[in-house]
């Protein structure tokens, strides 16, 4: 067992949003400035639009519906929840100012810079996220220094979503084909990041604030902040697995 990740890892794969990037955050911070505009409860506003943003990634990821349509679509089924006609809004408008203002939000965590910095000095960073680029590109530029990222795989190039195969297929002919005990992937979502890498024979590391992760698994870690990851590269030596 080792205390740390090992130092034979070439790639280090991130995944963006809650790992990175505070999308919760932002969304809520979009969502009331959303719900003052249209006169509405703020806290019922945005657990209507989580509810309803669910539903559908759901069916992006059933591939009934395309990220572009989505956008449009979410607000359209939102304004019905609170009995509000969408003929009688501007849809595409609404869109675009929470993309605006949900995209300039400053929410890089505390410590991913020196994370993403600290795996780029290790190996190559990659980032593999659940969005497009039109979402996702402001948030890494946001990181002081972007140019540590390789690339970034998202749905505008595979058509799917995590945790499917084929995502993780794409990402590994990016990286060249590596073995995958030479990647690590780092992430908050069990289901989305963790189970599949650890289902490739990747390395893991699960960011998340919960005190113990849902099962015990081999090569995959627990880190409670994105601000702890450094700290798995310094310590490779063996011992006891976090």
């Amino acid at each position: 067992m080792r205390t740390g990740l090992p130092d034979t890892i070439e790639w280090y794969f991130f995944d963006l949003d809650q790992t990175l990037w505070d999308h919760e955050g932002a969304s809520a911070a979009a969502i009331e400035k959303m719900s003052a505009r249209l006169h509405v409860e703020p806290t019922a506003f945005l657990r209507a639009y989580r509810e309803v943003s669910l539903e559908v990634i759901a069916e992006i990821d059933a591939g009934l519906m395309d990220v572009p349509t989505s956008r449009v679509v979410r607000f359209e089924r939102l304004l019905r929840r609170f009995g509000m006609d969408p003929a009688e809004h501007d849809i595409v408008r609404l869109s675009e100012d929470y993309l605006e203002s949900y995209t300039t939000y400053p929410g890089v965590y505390e410590g991913a810079g020196e994370a993403v910095e600290a795996t780029a000095r290790a190996g190559r960073v990659a980032i593999l996220t659940n969005a497009g680029h039109r979402t996702q590109d402001p948030k890494v530029a946001q990181l002081p220094d972007p140019s540590h990222v390789a690339w970034m795989l998202t749905t505008d190039e595979t058509n799917c979503l995590k945790p499917a195969a084929r995502f993780f297929d794409m990402a590994e002919r990016l990286a060249g084909h590596p073995s995958p005990e030479r990647i690590a992937m780092i992430g908050d979502d069990w289901v989305n990041d963790i189970e599949p890498a650890h289902a490739r024979g990747y390395w893991a590391v699960w960011v998340n604030p919960a005190a113990v992760p849902p099962t015990r698994l081999d090569r995959v870690f627990h880190i409670p902040a994105i601000a702890d990851l450094p700290a798995l590269l310094d310590a490779l030596q063996d011992g006891v697995c976090p």
